[in-house]
């Protein structure tokens, strides 16, 4: 399927909470309103064992999804508050052979390509600049968006939420409005007018209901019965666009069918954030195994984060950069690309 997440496809109209309850993956059909379903591909076993079996997957997915074996070195940043701090981290990131920076989820001076920076004329002009002078030092610049949002520091609209079972707003939005397909199409004419190389979609589509029949207004589907299936092929369609820009996408979700090359290997809160560095490292290679037994190495990252904190006064790492180093060489020894998350050093 055009999503997989860390399993592959469910089929049933039962109880399944990642197809809404009891409704299904159903569409509302009609002769005005055609429906074309979304793509499965069907990979044939020889072997019942689950790790043969991982062996046939990862061969099916050199083939037919090559993007995953792009694996750039990337970093992010944490500061792009002047001209200043965004170019030392961008000089920092080349003298160190990166491949890619990615403005990060929270970095100072930046609100997760919202309208307020991404439709200002003189934001963007100076958000190019940078991007121009990444690419002298032979450095690509990405950028991270909230996708279920919209930026950080702006609501979403009550009525472009998702309508939840018990007829309040859950807060997120729904990708098959008007409004989100608007807030889409300016992440793609940023990246164009900027010259970025990529982009990071955190929480681009998670199964969220959405019982809105609003014929007056703008979700385009007929309320929970087929919600699924037209924000999976919103959020389908914006990937596929996206790499028509030759992007290089990296986020949270496994949608690599429509185009993503990389996701993590672990999206959790708590092994990012265990106080132990060892123990971190340790949690983290199980992640990255567990991960990779039905996907190619080079499609997951795993993260460094708050090395600051994890470093202060801490008898497992002498340095702090000691500690980047070891953690940088624990993952890329495994194949997968760390992320060290973390101010200009």
């Amino acid at each position: 399927m055009t999503y997989s997440y860390y399993t592959y496809m469910r089929l049933g109209y039962g109880f399944d909470i990642n197809f809404g309850n009891s409704t299904g993956p159903a569409a509302l059909v009609t002769p005005s309103a055609p429906f074309t379903s979304i793509a499965a591909r069907l990979l044939f076993h020889d072997t019942s064992d689950y790790e043969r079996q991982g062996l046939g997957a990862r061969r099916m997915q050199t083939y037919l999804a090559p993007q995953l074996r792009e694996s750039p070195l990337h970093t992010s940043l944490t500061d792009i508050s002047t001209t200043e701090i965004f170019r030392l981290g961008i000089s920092q990131a080349a003298a160190a052979g990166m491949d890619l920076v990615i403005v990060s989820y929270g970095a100072n001076g930046y609100c997760g390509l919202c309208p307020a920076q991404v439709k200002n004329a003189s934001w963007v002009a100076w958000f190019k600049s940078n991007v121009d002078y990444a690419r002298t030092l032979g450095v690509g610049v990405s950028a991270y968006t909230l996708m279920q949002a919209n930026g950080w520091g702006e609501a979403v609209p009550e009525s472009e939420q998702v309508l939840q079972r018990d007829g309040t707003r859950g807060g997120i939005a729904c990708f098959a409005t008007d409004w989100h397909a608007a807030y889409r199409q300016s992440v793609l004419d940023f990246v164009a007018e900027t010259g970025m190389v990529g982009v990071e979609t955190d929480g681009q589509y998670e199964g969220a209901y959405c019982g809105d029949k609003n014929a007056t207004g703008d979700h385009r589907h007929n309320g929970g019965a087929n919600s699924w299936h037209a924000q999976m092929e919103a959020t389908a369609s914006f990937n596929v666009a996206l790499k028509a820009l030759g992007g290089y996408q990296t986020g949270a979700d496994a949608f690599f069918w429509s185009g993503v090359n990389r996701w993590n290997h672990a999206d959790t809160d708590a092994g990012y954030f265990l106080p132990s560095f060892l123990e971190k490292l340790a949690v983290g290679r199980d992640y990255v195994y567990d991960s990779t037994v039905l996907r190619l190495h080079s499609s997951g990252c795993y993260s460094l984060f708050d090395l600051t904190r994890m470093t202060s006064n801490n008898s497992e790492c002498p340095s702090r950069l000691a500690c980047i180093d070891f953690g940088l060489a624990s993952y890329l020894g495994q194949g997968i690309t760390g992320i060290v998350v973390g101010e200009s050093m």
